[in-house]
């Protein structure tokens, strides 16, 4: 390691992305620590990870779910608001 510098493998720059994503997408530190922790045990606890990336999955998608419906109402009072608007606009036409 010249210069200081530190190399990784392509595994490792994986690794370290894949983490992120789970910080990003919401993942506790504590349970990112003991997923971690598990890969680190090796295959032998494939099941056990696989089953907290499943609960994170649903996880997401309750919070996509929830997203999407804020979103819809949000869209509705945009409508409401443009057909205001457009009624307030055709009412002030008419009358110049």
């Amino acid at each position: 390691h010249s210069n200081n510098r530190r190399y990784y493998t392509e595994t490792d720059v994986l690794w370290i992305d894949f983490i992120k994503r789970l910080k990003a997408t919401g993942m506790p530190v504590k349970i990112i620590a003991r997923y971690a922790g598990l890969r680190a045990e090796g295959d032998d606890t494939l099941l056990e990870r696989k089953e907290m990336l499943i609960q994170h999955r649903q996880h997401l998608s309750n919070q996509i779910m929830e997203l999407q419906e804020h979103m819809s109402k949000i869209n509705d009072k945009i409508s409401i608001y443009c057909q205001k608007i457009e009624k307030m606009n055709t009412i002030s036409e008419t009358h110049t």
